[in-house]
């Protein structure tokens, strides 16, 4: 701290507290990044704003792992869909197994769908 004083006792002109120069040094090397932050605020405030709905996709990332993990197949079935719906919209014809072949594709309606080429 810097103090200038006067003659009356325990009167002063000024003060000012002098910050540590290593704590200056540090502040300046993340200048970039302070300005990062301010710039990005908003942003910030809205990301803090949805955290349940962040908490609750952490709380579910095995589940995410597991998907990420499957994308080939998840790619596969999408190029499909038009006879994945046909198999699902005939799939009483189908009888108590549950298994069908549309358009060369054969399905099993047990648990998991499997596809071949005949």
């Amino acid at each position: 701290m810097l103090v200038e004083s006067t003659t009356t006792q325990h009167t002063y002109n000024f003060h000012r507290l002098v910050p540590k120069a290593t704590e200056v040094t540090t502040v300046a090397a993340n200048a970039t990044a302070i300005a990062n932050v301010n710039s990005n605020s908003s942003n910030i405030n809205t990301v803090a704003g949805d955290s349940t709905e962040i908490n609750a996709v952490a709380g579910n990332a095995s589940n995410i792992n597991s998907v990420a993990g499957i994308t080939s197949d998840i790619t596969s079935v999408a190029g499909i869909s038009a006879a994945v719906t046909a198999v699902n919209n005939n799939s009483t014809n189908m009888g108590l197994n549950g298994t069908g072949i549309v358009n060369g594709v054969f399905f099993s309606l047990t648990g998991c769908i499997r596809y071949k080429l005949l």
